[in-house]
């Protein structure tokens, strides 16, 4: 595959990344200040991962048109790399977070407007491992592009153990998040302070096939990055170049899934993102539908 041409790809598709995260952002930091949501606030701590990411991409494509700029600025490649993985690995752990907070929320465990205990404990926890893989990426720089993709540099000190750590990682997080929304699935389906049981099922409908196609697609990108891991994944040539390209563009779409879901499955925070476009403000919402924005979130 032509190097230069999917640089230009990667341009492309990078670019319109930052303003629809800046704008989703905006929005959930004015809702949060007008009514104070735990939930908008782990969003949020998302929507600001995939931002880092899909700005790595951005300010790296040129070395994927000029791979001779690698040799140039490999030190800042390298600290830009790390810095996207650590990103990645902190947005995975923060949806599985987000998923537990949500059933522990429609289970009327905590509170919508309060950090539980519980919830604050494990997002210092996680933050705080997320912090020091950012030191450990940065001064060791342990990620590096191989154009057309980025791959840990296993000559860099202790990089084995932080791959599998991240392996280790990642699939309790994928299973943790997706039973989470069959949980809440269920508990709206059964639930009896729902006023129609009409609204209950397109409740349902929307979470699952939100929460099941963000998972996936998360699943599938791990799956196939650790194909030596899964028989299923081995026909994958990985050394060839066209599939590290299609790999690493995923990575560049997996940007935009989760909030282009967000828009599309949220009517209260789309309709939001509109009017503080319009007139550079939002509605107060309604005091007593507040808790109902986390359905759909």
């Amino acid at each position: 595959m032509e190097l230069f041409y999917y640089g230009i790809l990667v341009f492309v598709f990078s670019i319109f990344n930052a303003p629809i995260l800046a704008l989703i952002i905006t929005t959930l930091e004015m809702k949060n200040a007008q009514s104070p949501n735990m939930a908008f606030r782990l969003m949020n701590i998302i929507n600001v991962c995939l931002l880092g990411q899909g700005l790595g991409h951005l300010l790296t494509f040129p070395c994927l048109i000029f791979p001779n700029l690698l040799k140039t600025f490999e030190t800042v490649v390298r600290i830009i790399g790390g810095i996207m993985n650590t990103l990645w690995i902190c947005d995975l752990s923060m949806v599985t977070l987000l998923g537990v907070s949500r059933v522990l929320i429609f289970s009327n465990t905590i509170s919508i407007r309060k950090s539980d205990r519980i919830i604050r404990f494990l997002l210092i926890l996680l933050l705080s491992w997320i912090f020091i893989l950012l030191i450990y990426s940065i001064l060791f720089r342990n990620m590096m592009m191989y154009p057309p993709q980025w791959a840990y540099d296993f000559d860099v000190p202790f990089c084995d153990l932080f791959d599998t750590l991240e392996i280790s990682l990642s699939f309790p997080c994928i299973l943790i998040s997706f039973l989470s929304y069959l949980t809440i699935a269920y508990l709206i389906f059964v639930s009896k302070n729902l006023k129609s049981s009409v609204a209950s099922r397109r409740n349902e409908i929307a979470i699952l096939f939100q929460s099941a196609l963000v998972t996936a697609y998360i699943s599938v990108m791990i799956f196939v990055w650790h194909p030596a891991l899964f028989t299923m994944f081995q026909f994958i040539d990985m050394n060839d170049q066209t599939n590290q390209a299609i790999l690493n563009f995923m990575w560049i779409v997996h940007c935009y899934v989760n909030p282009c879901m967000l828009l599309v499955f949220n009517k209260s925070i789309r309709g939001d993102c509109v009017r503080l476009l319009r007139t550079g403000k939002i509605d107060q919402p309604p005091r007593a539908a507040a808790t109902s924005i986390v359905t759909l979130s």
